[in-house]
């Protein structure tokens, strides 16, 4: 349960702000001991029902120390957070869950019109 929250909690945080410097796109850097990239955006598509959109700007770096694997995830924040595993398959269970929580909450804000956007520039 405590998993749970903290997942949530971290998808919360990475949703709130993406600034619009940010690269766009899915980045997995992992040791070859993990799973690929297309295994990880399978877990997340699975997750949505739908593919992952090509906007959002994520990054996850995957590397091992003393025995663990640490995830450091930038999902178009300056913040950087990170999870840590003994095996990097349940890492990247966990970081499919994250994915596709900021992408879901991502999903769900109606994008702006560039028509409304334009006419809130005026002066």
């Amino acid at each position: 349960m405590r998993a749970v929250v903290l997942v949530g909690a971290l998808a919360a945080s990475f949703a709130s702000s993406t600034p619009a410097h940010a690269e766009v796109g899915f980045r997995w850097d992992a040791p070859a001991a993990c799973p690929t990239v297309s295994s990880i955006e399978a877990r997340v598509e699975q997750r949505l029902g739908r593919a992952l959109d090509p906007a959002l700007a994520i990054h996850i770096a995957v590397t091992q120390h003393g025995g663990h694997f640490v995830a450091t995830l930038s999902l178009g924040t300056a913040e950087q957070r990170s999870l840590t595993s003994d095996r990097c398959d349940a890492l990247a269970d966990a970081i499919a869950i994250i994915v596709s929580r900021v992408a879901e909450e991502h999903h769900a804000v109606p994008a702006m019109p560039a028509t409304a956007v334009a006419q809130d520039c005026h002066v």
